[in-house]
C-alpha cells in the first residue's frame, strides 16, 4: 500500500503543530561488546536473567529484547522498554540484574554503550494508524 504524497508531511511540519506527545515509558538500548567466541554465553545469561526477573517481580520490563548483530559476532544488543521511571529505578534493586552483572564477568569485552529514549506518539502525522498491543513481543498495526 502506498500514501500519497499529498498526504505526508515533512517532520518539522509535524513538530510545528505539536501533534507529537511524549509517552511515560522508558526505553533503553544496550550495545554489548563481548569477548570472541562467547556470545551465546551471553545471550544464554541474558535469556536466564528474562525468565529470573519475570518471576522475582522486581523491575519488570514490558518489552525485553536480545538480539546477537548480524555483521558482528562479538556484539549482542539489548532493548528493554519500562512503564515509566519507577519501573526502571526498580530493575537496579532486582535480584536478577544482580546474577546477569555476575554472569556477564568475563564475557564482556569493553565498556558497554547504553543509550536512553525518549518514546514519543505522534497524534496527528500516523493518527490513522492505531497500535493495538497483544503482547509486548508483538505489536499489530491496523490501517483505518
Amino acid at each position: 500500500m502506498s500514501i500519497p504524497a499529498s498526504n505526508c508531511r515533512t517532520p518539522q511540519q509535524v513538530r510545528d503543530t505539536d501533534e507529537v506527545s511524549t509517552l511515560s515509558r522508558i526505553a533503553i538500548i544496550n550495545r554489548i561488546p563481548v569477548i570472541p567466541g562467547r556470545r551465546d554465553q551471553a545471550l544464554s545469561a541474558f535469556a536466564d536473567f528474562d525468565l529470573e526477573v519475570r518471576v522475582e517481580g522486581v523491575g519488570v520490563p514490558e518489552q525485553f529484547l536480545v538480539g546477537a548483530d548480524a555483521e558482528d559476532p562479538g556484539l549482542v544488543w539489548v532493548h528493554e522498554v519500562y512503564a515509566d521511571a519507577d519501573d526502571y529505578e526498580d530493575h537496579f534493586q532486582a535480584k536478577a540484574r544482580r546474577r546477569l552483572r555476575d554472569r556477564m564477568d568475563g564475557l564482556r569485552a569493553g565498556r558497554v554503550d547504553t543509550f536512553r529514549i525518549e518514546l514519543i506518539a505522534p497524534t496527528g502525522a500516523l493518527s490513522s494508524m492505531h497500535s493495538t498491543v497483544t503482547d509486548w513481543n508483538t505489536v499489530v498495526y491496523e490501517v483505518t
